[in-house]
């Protein structure tokens, strides 16, 4: 459903709103049994290339697991607080402002979170 493009930029200056993932498309969801799924709108994909509607797809804890895809994101989302809804949905820290999480980076950073 998605490509790499979707989520990461190849360069820290490439980002597009309209078609890679921003920090305003993850919402997270408390239900009934206190199990909070995380949400994700995608609104540009392969199959969505003119971006005519919103997908909409749950990721779902995996409660006590390193490999918690809702953990996961918290903590990435997590290293650049103070962004705004339409930025890169995975910056990290870079004086004096913060870069763009870009595809070319080591997925090792995700454990450094």
């Amino acid at each position: 459903m998605l490509r790499k493009d979707n989520v990461t930029v190849a360069k820290a200056d490439a980002f597009n709103f309209n078609s890679n993932l921003s920090r305003g498309d993850f919402a997270m969801e408390p239900s009934s049994t206190n199990v909070v799924a995380m949400w994700v709108s995608i609104r540009h994909s392969k199959t969505n290339q003119f971006s005519e509607y919103v997908h909409y797809v749950p990721l779902i804890p995996i409660t006590g697991s390193y490999m918690c895809p809702v953990s996961a994101v918290t903590k990435a989302l997590a290293v650049a607080k103070h962004k705004k809804p339409k930025d890169p949905a995975f910056c990290y820290p870079s004086p004096p402002r913060s870069s763009k999480f870009c595809g070319t980076h080591s997925p090792n950073f995700c454990n450094q979170a």
